[in-house]
């Protein structure tokens, strides 16, 4: 493939929607490159100023950012392994081996609400995951008191019901994310139309039966109401 993105040349394709590559720069560099066209791209720029706001050993690292002739570019570092989603093909993951990648996820995802960022589309797409556990988020990044549409498995009942996005919101999609690493499922996955998924996760109470690992936890976490849930990303570890 014969195309450059900046000073970056493209390797392959790595996804359509979103449009991402793998590209290489400097000898040895490799990135994963995002792109836009102009009419998002003022939302990726904003995004990627965010993450650079983000020094956490478990968040996707933004490498440069720059401008194409009809929208914008943002360099990620290039990070080894596969996603959870990926890692689910295969199964429920061990209850330690998810409480390890839990872990890493409260801690970056906590780096941002310090500093005002919400996630507000944690997922299992969003979790890269290294052959030693180690982890890495990518971020969506928005900004306290937005409420874009995220994916709606994950979607917190605030967001459905049109109620701005606080770090609360995050903390349910961990729960999703953790009910899923655990059984293989999300707690209220779509089975016909997609507003019969939505209106579950404002009026159904989860199916975490008793003796599901991480259960109390679980619960906590996917509280309807926001004030009912932890109150920081850095008590759910603590929990963990």
């Amino acid at each position: 493939m014969n195309l450059h993105v900046g000073r970056f040349r493209v390797i392959r394709e790595l996804s359509v929607c979103p449009p991402a590559y793998l590209a290489e720069g400097n000898p040895g560099e490799r990135v994963v490159l995002r792109l836009e066209r102009r009419a998002k791209g003022a939302q990726l720029r904003s995004s990627a100023a965010a993450w650079r706001d983000v020094p956490h050993p478990n968040a996707l690292r933004v490498v440069e950012t720059g401008a194409i002739e009809d929208g914008f570019y943002v360099a990620l570092e290039h990070a080894e392994g596969d996603t959870v989603s990926v890692l689910l093909r295969g199964g429920p993951l061990s209850p330690d081996r998810a409480r390890r990648i839990a872990e890493q996820v409260c801690d970056a995802v906590d780096a941002g609400h310090e500093r005002g960022i919400v996630h507000g589309d944690l997922t299992a797409y969003n979790v890269i995951v290294s052959p030693r556990n180690a982890v890495k988020v990518f971020f969506a990044s928005k900004t306290r008191g937005t409420n874009d549409f995220g994916h709606p498995a994950y979607m917190a009942p605030e967001q459905i019901a049109g109620r701005p996005m606080t770090a609360l919101s995050d903390i349910y999609s961990m729960g999703v994310l953790l009910f899923e690493m655990i059984t293989g499922t999300v707690p209220f996955p779509r089975r016909g139309k997609i507003e019969e998924q939505l209106l579950a996760h404002l009026h159904t109470p989860p199916p975490v039966d008793d003796d599901l690992p991480f259960a109390r936890v679980i619960r906590r976490c996917l509280a309807k109401e926001p004030g009912e849930r932890f109150p920081t990303m850095r008590a759910v570890h603590d929990a963990l």
